[in-house]
């Protein structure tokens, strides 16, 4: 490829470098927080930028006020109100670097109180997975209250406090898997502070949890609750070890060994002291509130203290163990209550508390089909005459956003969700509400970049809530295209998103590209895609199939999938191509050029097709796949994905002490069977093998390995040519692999992901056109 020339990715770098909205909070009235991510291209990095606009009613658009750019390593939270903020900061003194807790008075401006946390705690966690942050303010006579604040960091380890022995120093500690590589031992901080105006503010900052779990339990995503009027428990999850002290991926897995647990707030320092020697609660100080068999996420409370009710939990939960994403329950609990639940009898009522359940098989495509959500948004309550929540879920190929009503009379009412964002194509997402009647919202198409939205929640003449569109506030860049999307139905529940060129469009070039999704319960939606986007303005027509399996589509069809993996999912992918071809011939194309692309499970996929049908494809591009499951399943951080999608045996049960460690002889060649490595030599399309070098869920083995079979039939080829015929040889196979340093199973990198784009635009452009 070093001969050819380089495309040209000024609309990809455009496209690229557009904001993607990460958080929306409102302030007290008319104000809302935005918190942006921007590629830069020049930094080759991501800058998350912050700027507080004005949501005016009367104008159709807010204030544009200027993005302020947050040093990297920066965490910013504000408390509900807004008028409280504490940031979280990271930099470098004296050549050492330090990490400093702040608290800001939006009010004033001032900064009234700071603590160096180095001493304290590791490097902030504020991800999904772990976070966010909360900040609260409680008033308790003018000018007077008390600021309390839960966050998520890396304990100090013994090597990073004292002098240990090389055996100490050395010794190996699981980790969570992708993206949590260098988390050991994550545990949840507190801090409190007395806010008085004749009095200065001093923050003192203790463990939650013993550090004596850590090696069985690690906690995160923490909220405060009131209890008789104070905020006295943290609520939390806890992920747990299994038994030989594996820890299993967290990212992207609902299934997980994931408990909420109640535990009791520390207690302020002893009288004239500014620190506590507070070591953190033990188990036996901690309530477990979920189900033993669910695996459970994300809570959230309603704080009802204003009007003197209970606060009310939420939080969602998934099926402990089996597909790696699946249909989600969503659950509510009144705190008043938790005091009344014994553990023995938590054990025996685990569905007491469901509000929305799975559901199993829809009965029309325009009805719920249950809850696809990894999260819950940071602040999703809202209150018309009652109580509900806002999220985001997937519904078929896109989307979209659901109100569901809180049943706030203890009865254990179940809610039917609501959906606020039916009509057309977009995809939508929650980024926050005001705990009233508006909401702010992302919607964006795969030609139509993000866009911020506030929109307000009222019931209709007949009580049913809707959601009407107030204004935009942010983003909204409109692109010089006319090009076409729909969603092609084919074997139910498969569906393949369409997206091409204007029928008028001079760019057209007729390629058409087969793009296959991870998971393999994920899903691909209409939301913006900056490479789609780039490719359909190059002229390329996409496929973006949703096999069986994919999630919005019911349980029953998540489901279907295991112990099918393999075979049912590239029936699918075929079906798709054959729409494919039709597509093409009726157009009056008699020998269309198709290229395929697909990450992980997506990759798996696309090197099956490839040597399974190795006519049909002309070009194919590879992210991390998965080539060799037995293989996978002893390197993988999540190697029950095996085992669950092939319909194999694998417990996550605490009750069962004998985890699987390694596939038997039968379980192996079994595995080897579904696995694309054994047809490598059928595989005929210039294949482009993308690999990050710090992949923990699809190690590098898996790439490596599939990049020396298609060489070696490329050598096969060279040596057979030397005997046959001119007439018989075969072309010889092109086959490159690009490794990046550093870089995960994503490859979502800023330069990682700028040089994936220009590889995969001169790989298609060499081969298809």
């Amino acid at each position: 490829m070093d001969s050819e020339p380089r495309p040209n990715l000024s609309a990809y770098k455009l496209l690229a470098e557009l904001p993607t909205f990460k958080s929306g909070q409102f302030f007290t009235p008319d104000y809302l927080h935005l918190t942006t991510q921007v590629r830069s291209h020049v930094y080759n990095t991501r800058i998350t930028q912050v700027k507080t606009v004005q949501v005016p009613f009367e104008s159709s658009k807010g204030l544009n006020v200027p993005s302020v750019d947050l040093p990297k390593g920066t965490i910013e939270i504000f408390s509900d109100d807004g008028f409280w903020r504490a940031c979280f900061k990271v930099d470098t003194v004296d050549g050492k670097e330090r990490r400093v807790l702040e608290l800001w008075d939006v009010r004033t401006g001032r900064r009234n109180a700071e603590r160096i946390l180095t001493d304290i705690c590791g490097d902030f966690l504020s991800d999904e997975t772990w976070g966010p942050p909360r900040l609260y303010y409680d008033e308790t006579q003018t000018d007077t209250g008390i600021l309390s604040l839960v966050f998520t960091a890396h304990r100090l380890s013994p090597s990073q406090t004292s002098d240990l022995s090389p055996f100490d120093q050395h010794k190996f500690t699981p980790t969570w898997g992708e993206l949590n590589a260098k988390n050991t031992f994550p545990t949840i901080f507190y801090c409190s502070a007395n806010i008085s105006p004749k009095t200065e503010i001093s923050l003192n900052v203790v463990p939650v949890v013993s550090a004596s779990l850590d090696e069985t339990i690690s906690f995160g995503q923490p909220v405060l609750a009131m209890m008789n009027g104070e905020r006295k428990l943290v609520l939390a999850t806890g992920y747990g070890t299994m038994e030989d002290g594996r820890r299993l991926g967290i990212v992207y897995c609902t299934n997980r060994r994931a408990e909420i647990w109640t535990i009791p707030v520390p207690p302020p320092p002893s009288s004239g002291s500014l620190t506590s020697t507070y070591e953190g609660a033990s188990l036996s100080d901690m309530t477990r509130i979920s189900g033993s068999d669910r695996s459970a996420r994300s809570p959230r409370v309603l704080d009802r203290s204003k009007v003197n009710k209970p606060d009310i939990l939420v939080y969602l939960s998934n099926p402990l163990g089996g597909a790696h994403n699946s249909c989600a329950s969503l659950h509510l609990q009144h705190l008043s209550n938790l005091s009344l639940i014994s553990k023995t009898e938590k054990e025996e009522r685990d569905d007491d508390d469901v509000l929305v359940g799975p559901v199993w098989d829809p009965e029309s495509k325009d009805a719920f089909p249950g809850l696809y959500v990894q999260a819950l948004p940071a602040f999703p309550f809202l209150n018309t005459n009652e109580p509900f929540i806002v999220l985001t879920s997937i519904k078929r190929s896109r989307s979209t956003v659901y109100a569901i009503p809180l049943d706030v009379s203890g009865k254990g009412i179940r809610s039917n969700p609501v959906e606020l964002t039916r009509e057309g194509l977009n995809s939508w997402s929650v980024l926050g509400t005001d705990a009233e009647t508006r909401v702010c919202l992302v919607r964006s198409g795969l030609m139509d970049p993000q866009e911020v939205v506030v929109g307000q929640i009222t019931p209709d003449d007949e009580g049913d809530l809707e959601l009407q569109i107030l204004n935009g506030v942010e983003g909204g860049f409109k692109l010089d295209s006319d090009a076409r999307v729909d969603i092609i139905k084919l074997t139910h529940p498969v569906e393949t998103i369409r997206f091409r060129p204007s029928s008028n469009s001079t760019q057209s070039s007729g390629i058409r590209l087969l793009s296959i999704h991870g998971g393999p319960h994920s899903t691909t939606t209409t939301a913006f895609s900056p490479l789609a986007a780039a490719l359909v303005q190059e002229g390329y027509e996409i496929y973006l199939v949703n096999y069986t399996g994919s999630l919005g589509y019911g349980e029953k069809w998540a489901q279907a999938l295991v112990g099918e993996c393999g075979q049912m999912d590239i029936r699918d992918c075929w079906e798709a191509v054959e729409r494919m071809l039709g597509d093409a011939q009726a157009e009056g194309e008699t020998k269309p050029k198709i290229g395929i692309m697909g990450g992980s499970h997506g990759g798996f996929l696309t090197a099956h097709l490839t040597s399974k049908y190795p006519d049909a494809f002309h070009a194919a591009i590879l992210r991390n796949p998965v080539i060799s499951l037995g293989e996978n399943a002893g390197t993988s951080d999540i190697p029950d994905w095996v085992y669950a999608e092939l319909g194999l045996p694998f417990s996550l049960s605490s009750k069962d002490d004998r985890p699987q460690t390694t596939p038997t002889v039968d379980q192996y060649k079994f595995l080897q069977s579904r696995s694309p490595i054994g047809n490598a030599h059928n595989v005929k399309a210039p294949s482009l093998i993308l690999m990050g070098d710090s992949d923990q869920r699809v190690p590098p083995s898996q790439t490596k390995g599939w990049y020396h079979a298609l060489r070696s039939r490329s050598h096969q080829i060279k040596t057979y040519n030397r005997t046959l015929l001119e007439e018989d040889r075969i072309p010889e196979l092109a086959v490159e692999c690009l490794v990046f340093k550093g870089e995960g199973h994503a490859l979502d990198g800023v330069k990682a992901e700028l040089a994936s784009a220009e590889a995969t635009f001169a790989w298609f452009k060499k081969y298809l056109a």
